[in-house]
């Protein structure tokens, strides 16, 4: 029984070395996942009216608000920290951009000349020209703010903003 008993187990483990050698496809085949063949939906493009969400209007009124906070912090922050006087400097600049966009002449000239003068104010106080109160700069920049809220406020220059137009 005992020679029986070792001729068997060795027979076992020599076809289990032959077919672990050899590789059963179907044992690989079983026991991988199978990836999910996924579905390919067709892009579908349809043309449609563009309409403009709000006016301009609309437009110039937020850009001048977010001018007006930028350019008080601006003048708060004179002096202050170099970080925050450059960003209050660069957004009021590019509020007034945007601002200058939706109007027509010669309030778009007119607005022009008060951005170049508030762009030089802020390089001045950028590059250290002005004193650390801010003394000339500060001064124009009082100007300036003292002009645009007079001037430019939405309904003083309604007749100058530009119609509303599709620009695509």
């Amino acid at each position: 029984m005992n020679q029986t008993l070792r001729s068997a187990l060795c027979a076992a483990l020599a076809a289990t070395l032959v077919l672990g050698g050899a590789g059963c496809a179907t044992v690989k085949k079983k026991f991988t996942r199978k990836k999910n063949a996924q579905e390919v939906r067709p892009v579908v493009y349809t043309e449609k009216e563009f309409s403009k969400p709000y006016t301009n209007e609309y437009y110039y009124t937020n850009n001048y608000n977010m001018w007006k906070v930028w350019h008080e912090e601006l003048l708060k922050t004179i002096g202050g920290n170099a970080k925050s006087t450059r960003r209050s400097g660069e957004e009021a600049v590019a509020r007034l951009k945007e601002m200058q966009t939706y109007l027509e002449e010669p309030k778009f000239t007119d607005l022009g000349s008060i951005i170049s003068q508030v762009e030089r104010a802020v390089t001045d106080i950028q590059n250290g020209v002005s004193d650390a109160s801010g003394g000339q700069a500060k001064f124009t920049l009082e100007k300036t703010l003292r002009l645009v809220k007079s001037g430019y406020y939405t309904d003083d220059v309604k007749p100058w903003i530009k119609k509303d137009e599709i620009v695509l």
